[in-house]
């Protein structure tokens, strides 16, 4: 029997067409947000986080699609390892969950990026269940 194999040329084509479908989507909900110029929650940026999730399968399956399904796998692996710190070290900005000045600090990747929220004086609130807790 044989397999049924998409020619190089088809390939770039499906793929151009899902990850420009899928830029477009993310593009339309993510820049109407960024030109605003108010305050923004983190509600606006979630249907474009969809978009960039989904953005980031298909790029991954076409960067990784002459790969043996071992070496795919591993990868997939490294970057759900990575998504998981990633998370754990900035879930605090999304739950309220309990964050110290220190680790506020090391979150800031960049010189640039403003956690100023958790600087009120010299304190850091720590947000709990039902209250503000100073240390």
């Amino acid at each position: 029997m044989q397999q049924f194999k998409l020619s190089p040329l088809a390939k770039v084509v499906k793929y151009d067409m899902l990850c420009g479908f899928l830029f477009m989507g993310w593009g339309l909900h993510y820049f109407p947000f960024f030109l605003m110029s108010r305050q923004l929650f983190l509600h606006h940026y979630l249907p474009a986080l969809y978009f960039a999730i989904l953005l980031l399968c298909a790029v991954f399956d076409f960067l990784t699609s002459t790969l043996r399904p071992r070496w795919r796998l591993q990868i997939a692996a490294v970057l759900i390892i990575l998504a998981v710190w990633n998370f754990s070290i900035f879930s605090p900005l999304v739950y309220g969950n309990t964050w110290t000045r220190d680790e506020c600090e090391k979150a800031k990747w960049f010189r640039t990026w403003d956690f100023s929220w958790c600087e009120i004086g010299i304190a850091c609130v720590a947000v709990t269940a039902n209250s503000f807790v100073f240390q």
